[in-house]
């Protein structure tokens, strides 16, 4: 999904240049019917505009494989119905919105409150939502030669509101435990599972901020502690590979991990 909401990204901005007016949210809703096509279950008609628009994604033969999908996302999508944060569809903080956010960073305006309006397409508490837009404007930050510490700051004072408090109180438990010995499986079992959308990112930023070093080995170590936890691994593993790789750029990338990377080229051109 993190694909296609880069792809619906594209979309909107070649939308704005032609006609110089894009809702990056609804070009993104219908990249994510192609997403649900590709698991099976949208079923839209060829004319449908979601399918019938050309869509590098949408005929990608790696992408065509059903591998655990969120049942929130497919239950939300199925309707066929865009919402918002103001008409939720559901009352879900899962992590399936901040997963796959990441490419919100390189939006124009307003990153966080497209993030936010994207994740509310199939998550509607706003635990669901506001991490997403959390996770977006510290990628923009860092993207923007910030550092993580004060790309954070940037993000919790967009996290004022009441409903972000759970967030908040998420990513300030993640600072401490980082500034609070080595890094260790256990600590991260203190911060939750991951499962919903507050835990996910929390556990990313611990694992992103308890590696001082730009290097391929702290990365490296950084994805495994991510990645070896009794809960939501793959989420939060991915959630710190965009992090450390905004922070750090492709270059700490193990090449041997590159090497055995499914889809590359697709991901590569995207």
């Amino acid at each position: 999904m993190t694909l296609f909401t880069a792809e619906g990204l594209l979309r909107a901005h070649n939308r704005f240049l032609v006609r110089g007016i894009a809702d990056i949210a609804g070009v993104i809703h219908y990249a994510y019917l192609r997403w649900l096509d590709t698991q099976g279950e949208y079923g839209g008609q060829p004319s449908d505009y979601a399918l019938s628009s050309p869509s590098q994604l949408l005929h990608a033969p790696e992408l065509r494989h059903r591998r655990a999908p969120g049942n929130t996302c497919l239950a939300a999508l199925r309707t066929n119905a865009q919402r918002r944060s103001e008409n939720p569809m559901n009352n879900s903080k899962g992590c399936g919105a901040v997963m796959r956010t990441s490419p919100m960073a390189l939006a124009p305006g307003d990153v966080f409150s497209w993030a936010c309006k994207v994740g509310a397409i199939t998550h509607g508490h706003p635990s669901g939502y506001l991490s997403a837009g959390a996770l977006t404007l510290i990628l923009a930050s860092v993207l923007d030669g910030k550092g993580l510490d004060p790309a954070i700051d940037q993000a919790l004072g967009k996290l004022t509101d009441p409903d972000g408090q759970e967030v908040v109180k998420s990513i300030q438990r993640a600072r401490v435990m980082a500034d609070d010995g080595e890094p260790a499986p256990e600590a991260i079992e203190t911060l939750g599972g991951g499962w919903v959308g507050e835990e996910a990112l929390s556990i990313a930023l611990y694992c992103s901020l308890a590696e001082k070093e730009g290097s391929t080995d702290a990365f490296r170590r950084a994805l495994l502690l991510a990645s070896n936890h009794s809960g939501d691994s793959d989420s939060t593993a991915a959630l710190t590979g965009n992090l450390l790789g905004a922070a750090w750029g492709a270059s700490v990338l193990p090449a041997d991990w590159l090497d055995e990377l499914e889809a590359r080229a697709i991901i590569d051109d995207i």
